[in-house]
């Protein structure tokens, strides 16, 4: 499910996205990323912030308005999560935080997301 909380529709928010819903990331620096039990929201860092995400994510009845928070950001051809928000560090191995934060199914879609972002996959 794609949202917005931007008149003009920039900025998406995928909610529990489908893999071919994952391309409307494309333009991005950071992934923001919001987990609550079952339910996954993902959005580019431009034009959105956690509490956007949440946000939508209670409007659809998806989360109680306290998911985890993550970050998911690129260096040079690696990528990290910004864990600071989970008692975590700030630059923690993606392959690593996957096993450790997400479902398999989230962790699944959170490979597609790096894996449409760089030339080889990053994994294991």
């Amino acid at each position: 499910m794609i949202k917005s909380h931007w008149g003009t529709g920039d900025y998406p928010i995928l909610l529990n996205p489908e893999v071919h819903e994952l391309d409307r990331l494309e333009a991005w620096d950071t992934i923001r990323i919001c987990v609550d039990r079952k339910n996954i929201g993902i959005a580019s860092g431009h034009g959105n912030t956690h509490y956007s995400i949440i946000q939508m994510m209670v409007a659809q009845g998806l989360s109680n308005g306290m998911p985890s928070t993550f970050i998911l950001f690129r260096v040079e051809n690696r990528f990290y999560f910004n864990l600071e928000d989970v008692s975590g560090p700030r630059r923690a191995s993606f392959e690593k935080s996957l096993l450790e934060y997400f479902e398999e199914s989230h962790a699944d879609l959170l490979r597609l997301v790096v894996q449409q972002r760089t030339d080889k996959f990053i994994g294991m």
